[in-house]
């Protein structure tokens, strides 16, 4: 798999769309439909080397996928790195655009799921994961609204 890159206009600051984005307990709110759980994590996701676990299923299989910071400037940017069968780079960047924030979410696959192999399988990957990460950010944007305050 290649580079994958989507971005989404939310209604909301930088600062509130980072703080959802890096909140390890509401991300199986909004983070990839096949996501169960989030366990073993090493604290908040505040400085690189912290890391956390993701439990979830793809194509009926169970799958944990272990996580790393390896990059860090909020309210801007946070970068992570998953180790174990799939090897991948993941950026979340938070723009200040048109009164709300543009929250971009791209990744690159540097090595697919072992069991992955043929290209029909690598083919229905891509288009899983572009399509889990359009109803992510879809989510994201639902929840990082609804809990804006309301100016008075």
């Amino acid at each position: 798999m290649g580079h994958l890159s989507r971005t989404i206009h939310v209604d909301s600051t930088p600062e509130q769309a980072f703080d959802l984005f890096t909140n390890l307990e509401r991300r199986p709110e909004w983070h990839l439909p096949a996501d169960i759980r989030v366990k073993d994590v090493t604290g908040p996701l505040d400085a690189v080397g912290a890391g956390y676990t993701v439990v979830s299923t793809l194509d009926g299989r169970r799958l944990e996928i272990s996580w790393r910071v390896v990059g860090y400037d909020p309210p801007r940017l946070i970068e992570m790195k998953s180790t174990g069968s799939m090897i991948m780079t993941v950026r979340g960047h938070f723009e200040p655009a048109a009164g709300g924030t543009d929250v971009t979410l791209e990744g690159e696959c540097e090595r697919p799921l072992e069991f992955m192999g043929g290209a029909t399988e690598q083919r229905f990957f891509e288009k899983a994961m572009l399509r889990d990460c359009e109803q992510s950010l879809a989510n994201f944007k639902a929840i990082v609204e609804a809990t804006v305050p309301v100016a008075v």
